[in-house]
């Protein structure tokens, strides 16, 4: 293992050899964070430590949210404990596993913050590495999603790792250009082209110079618009608004929608052509109530940036509060974390967050997007990176279930007995490994989740 990784270990009785700082108390531990910056944590858990263990995993948390975490503990079901930790593994974990662990989780956090991205889930590692695959092309790229996803961040991370880095990067909001100034401000205008053009104005295609144009909600641009957007990303030519002299332009289009565009399709409101064209990649971007393992990694981040923003402490967020918010479905998606924990943070006056500061906000949102589409075209997992078809097979269907506590208190009000879902997740595993012919890989893609993560669940359930 790579020595120059900066590791700081909470050891209790272990004898795992790693090259690291190496605290045998919880308050060094905690002290250590303060002083410096880690890029990883290995945490040896002994229930005879002060704090318990999700008092303790909270500070770890607000001072270091991008830390990744690496927990050696027995069975651990609390959903809490869960979401706050990267990996958990048995205290019988060998020296060699530990170590290729400790490289894996390090190289895809290492991806995720070069791409500008933060949080746990593998849905949002898949993608950053598909932006390592795309950013060198020109191939087009669609990003769907929800609003607030983080379309944008995904279309910048694919400029900065290109070739165009070094030129503009312009992100225009087509559906907030009035229509019938949107030609005009895309490709620009020739001096007397209409009332008010008294010179000669180039539009973002001139603007770019170069480099890449990112236009959010591509489905509003108009339709007469459309077959000239088509012109230009097919040969590189545009026609300024007034003139009969097309010009050049070697620009990068990358697009985003948070509707779906075969039905715009259908409805006679989006070219076909033009899809097909600027579709060669799809980037779906999972809403937040679909990678809950995200929300507590980004509320800590966004608090602790709000408080050194506004010059104020941040008390903290207690685990009944992380509860209600790993519970609430999120309609904003992240952009929504952000604004309620930048609220939080500066209403706060230190003191710690719990459920019942949240509850008058939730309850207020409570019915808002409840029933927010999911952006997909139906294509291939490998042409629609990020997402995951739950409908397929009964493991999927398990596995969305039990990221949403709350459709599962609701289904579970019409049963008479509790519904038992780590038994029915332990028998979908081995249901999964039983058909693959006991091949992890092949269970894995069975029941639609990660290698890694199936692992941890036969170490769960003692498989």
């Amino acid at each position: 293992m790579d020595s120059t990784k900066k590791i700081i270990i909470l050891k209790s009785d272990g004898v795992y050899d790693i090259y690291g700082e190496i605290c045998d108390t919880q308050g060094k531990f905690l002290t250590k964070l303060r002083e410096k910056e880690f890029d990883l944590a290995l945490i040896e858990w002994n229930d005879n430590f002060k704090l318990s263990i999700v008092n303790f995993l909270h500070n770890v948390g607000i001072r270091a949210p991008l830390m990744p975490i690496i927990l050696i503990h027995w069975n651990v079901n609390d959903p809490v404990i869960r979401r706050l930790v990267d990996l958990i593994l048995p205290p019988e974990t060998l020296l060699s596993t530990l170590e290729t662990e400790i490289d894996n989780l390090y190289s895809r956090r290492a991806i995720l913050t070069q791409n500008g991205m933060i949080g746990r889930s593998d849905s949002l590692y898949i993608i950053a590495d598909i932006i390592f695959r795309v950013a060198p092309t020109d191939i087009p790229v669609l990003i769907t999603g929800e609003s607030g996803t983080g379309k944008e961040v995904v279309s910048q991370a694919i400029h900065r790792h290109s070739r165009r880095s070094d030129k503009p990067f312009l992100a225009v909001n087509s559906g907030a250009i009035p229509e019938t100034l949107f030609e005009s401000q895309l490709f620009g205008y020739k001096e007397g082209a209409f009332t008010g053009a008294s010179k000669d104005t180039i539009g973002f295609l001139g603007q770019a110079k170069g480099g890449t144009i990112f236009l959010d909600e591509i489905g509003e641009i108009p339709s007469q618009i459309q077959v000239k957007l088509l012109r230009f990303i097919e040969i590189g030519e545009y026609f300024p608004v007034g003139s009969s002299e097309p010009k050049v332009a070697d620009v990068r289009i990358i697009a985003a929608t948070n509707k779906d565009l075969k039905v715009l399709l259908g409805e006679g409101k989006f070219r076909e052509d033009l899809y097909y064209r600027i579709s060669g990649v799809r980037i779906f971007m999972p809403p937040l109530r679909e990678r809950p393992e995200d929300i507590p990694i980004l509320a800590f981040y966004y608090a602790n940036k709000a408080a050194e923003k506004h010059h104020v402490k941040f008390g903290g967020i207690g685990s009944d509060a992380l509860e209600a918010m790993l519970s609430y479905h999120w309609p904003g998606n992240v952009r929504e974390l952000r604004n309620l924990m930048e609220n939080i943070a500066v209403l706060s006056e230190d003191k710690m967050i719990h459920a019942a500061d949240l509850t008058h906000y939730f309850s207020q949102h409570q019915l808002v997007g409840r029933n927010l589409p999911v952006i997909h075209d139906g294509s291939s997992y490998a042409r629609d990176v990020g997402h995951v078809n739950y409908d397929e097979i009964f493991g999927k269907i398990l596995y969305l279930l039990k990221q949403n506590n709350e459709l599962l208190h609701s289904i579970s009000r019409y049963f008479s007995k509790p519904i038992d879902f780590d038994n029915a997740e332990k028998e979908a595993v081995i249901k999964a490994l039983r058909e693959s012919g006991g091949s992890r890989k092949k269970a894995a893609e069975i029941l639609g989740i990660s290698p890694r993560t199936l692992y941890r669940k036969i170490n769960k359930y003692g498989l």
